[in-house]
């Protein structure tokens, strides 16, 4: 059987106010491969140092990213150590949507997962994840190109499906999941006197209002009387998503993302009590440092802690980074290189 990690980072569920997708694009294509100009593929290596005692590990990662002319991504190789010795292969069509995934095993590719799209919509038509002995398949059924019903099926039966309602502006209003052998919709089952089996919630509800510029979004679990709270204010210059958790009329979580042109403000907190803050942790992010604060219930003291990480990038000729190199007292302990290859040379 595969890499427990492989099925991990493939397997993501996203329920944030959206159909179930059972392949998570973001998860599966790297990061930082920005770039301006008609680039054909850049190969990413990133080196993190982890210092213990006198000793420093190093972890090494590799993969190319090829773009078609227009810009999109095509394929994605990954590699574990060596350049010449790829491991997984991603291939997308002229949309940027994943058609196939292959693994190598035992010296050579088998196809990990294909989908099938028959429209334009960023859902497939179907899903097929080969894992040896247990073969998954996710059927959307579709209306005004919106997925209505998805359909999940291990081992060619029926494992249990999931349908969506949308209101006047197609936005996702209710989400049922619903499972042959849990007719009870609990999310905790006693199967046995030892056995526990643990399923999604089986209703979720989505709110929308609009307040001056501020969209508000709540996601409820009607059987919890819990939610999650978002709301979202787009600016020219700057966009502003607040996140907060409830458990009844509780507030467990908050998190706050400021996103401007050369900056990111990201500030989470943690509660007790009547909004009393137990825990935060705080990053500012712009292209040259990363200034990290946090504060932790049970530390040995009770101070804020802080970090300092500076950034110095090197650019080629047409004003792509080539170079990032991340450094906190004194101490390098990220470095990303990129050899980036152009369709225009």
């Amino acid at each position: 059987m595969r890499n427990l990690l492989s099925l991990l980072l493939l397997f993501v569920f996203q329920f944030n106010f959206s159909q179930l997708n059972t392949i998570d694009k973001n998860r599966l294509i790297p990061r930082n491969i920005d770039f301006k100009g008609c680039v054909k593929n850049i190969t990413l290596t990133e080196y993190q140092f982890n210092k213990s005692d006198s000793k420093v590990d190093t972890t090494k990662m590799i993969s190319q990213t090829v773009f078609s002319k227009k810009g999109k991504v095509a394929i994605v190789k990954l590699y574990p150590k060596l350049l010449n010795d790829f491991t997984r292969i991603i291939e997308l069509d002229s949309l940027e949507r994943i058609k196939t995934v292959l693994e190598k095993k035992e010296g050579a590719f088998e196809i990990f997962i294909r989908q099938y799209f028959g429209s334009k919509t960023e859902f497939p038509d179907s899903t097929f994840i080969n894992n040896d002995n247990y073969k998954e398949k996710y059927v959307n059924h579709f209306k005004n190109n919106l997925v209505v019903k998805q359909e999940h099926f291990v081992n060619d039966s029926l494992i249990d499906n999931r349908l969506y309602k949308y209101n006047k502006q197609n936005q996702l209003t209710e989400e049922l999941y619903l499972n042959p052998e849990n007719p009870t919709g609990e999310s905790v089952v006693f199967k046995s006197e030892n056995q526990l089996s643990f399923y999604p919630n089986r209703q979720v509800i989505y709110e929308y209002k609009k307040i001056k510029d501020t969209l508000i979004i709540s996601k409820i679990h009607p059987d919890y009387n819990n939610q999650e709270v978002i709301k979202k204010i787009k600016k020219p210059n700057y966009t502003l998503e607040i996140t907060e958790e409830y458990d009844k009329s509780f507030l467990l979580k908050s998190r706050f993302l400021y996103t401007a042109k050369d900056s990111i403000s990201d500030i989470t907190y943690y509660y007790k009590g009547k909004k009393e803050i137990r825990d935060y942790y705080k990053t500012f992010t712009t292209p040259k440092t990363i200034t990290s604060k946090w504060k932790m219930q049970g530390d040995s003291s009770d101070e804020e802690k802080n970090s300092i990480t500076t950034i110095d990038t090197l650019y080629d000729e047409r004003h792509n980074w080539i170079k990032k190199t991340y450094t906190s007292n004194n101490t390098s302990t990220y470095i990303r290189e990129r050899k980036i290859e152009y369709y225009c040379d």
